[in-house]
């Protein structure tokens, strides 16, 4: 019998409880006023230029609010349920750091990139929403014409559901103003890259050109196309 809500396999248990010990821990420093520790692990770009690369990690064990701690947690958990069933754990693990640091890096040079915008390198940027959104882009990549029920009542195929996503996060990156949506772009790119291959630079050497067109036409018999390159 299939339960609403199953039980996440090891890795993403471990993922999801690791985040929810870092906000009880995250809390308590700043109860004991250690605020100085919290913010040494927050992700200021302004500081990860000068070498403290280890933010480009541990800004995501790190939320502003419950809800926002929640709001991560549910996308890891119903995304990367199928994710490490398909992928395995290590692969699993792997997606969740890369995409981590995906989204840290975007959010470090999105201040020194689109300065116009009003975005500062002293603006620092925490959540796991990098993570979350690049295994929504890898799941809606793997299972893009599987149906979704978007809060239970909107159905929606997985690429509907990802473009859906990205017109919302293009909305709130004009609106907002921060370094945020920079680091939720930054995910779902590295997990598309991921995904498809298209980060190893020998599968840029090995794409197939387009080939030329013949300069010799024929009528193929039946009235049927055969050029695989025509679709």
């Amino acid at each position: 019998m299939r339960t609403l809500f199953p039980p996440p396999p090891p890795l993403l248990r471990r993922a999801l409880i690791t985040l929810v010990v870092a906000y009880f821990v995250q809390g308590l420093l700043w109860r004991l006023k250690q605020n100085a520790i919290v913010e040494s692990l927050e992700l200021m770009p302004s500081d990860v230029i000068t070498g403290q690369l280890w933010r480009l990690l541990s800004y995501g064990l790190l939320h502003g609010s419950l809800w926002h701690l929640v709001g991560n947690l549910a996308l890891l958990y119903f995304f990367g349920l199928e994710l490490e069933r398909l992928l395995g754990a290590r692969r699993l693990l792997h997606m969740l750091l890369w995409t981590t640091a995906g989204g840290g890096i975007a959010a470090t040079l999105s201040p020194y990139l689109l300065s116009f915008m009003g975005l500062s390198p002293d603006q620092a940027v925490i959540g796991a929403s990098g993570a979350g959104l690049g295994l929504l882009t890898a799941w809606c990549l793997y299972y893009g014409n599987r149906t979704i029920s978007l809060f239970g009542i909107l159905p929606l195929l997985g690429r509907q559901l990802l473009f859906g996503v990205i017109i919302l996060e293009v909305l709130a990156s004009v609106g907002m103003g921060n370094s945020s949506s920079a680091a939720h772009f930054g995910g779902m790119i590295t997990a598309w890259l991921m995904v498809t291959g298209n980060w190893h630079p020998k599968r840029w050497k090995k794409a197939p050109r387009r080939r030329k067109p013949r300069p010799n036409l024929r009528v193929l018999p039946g009235g049927q196309d055969q050029d695989p390159w025509v679709h």
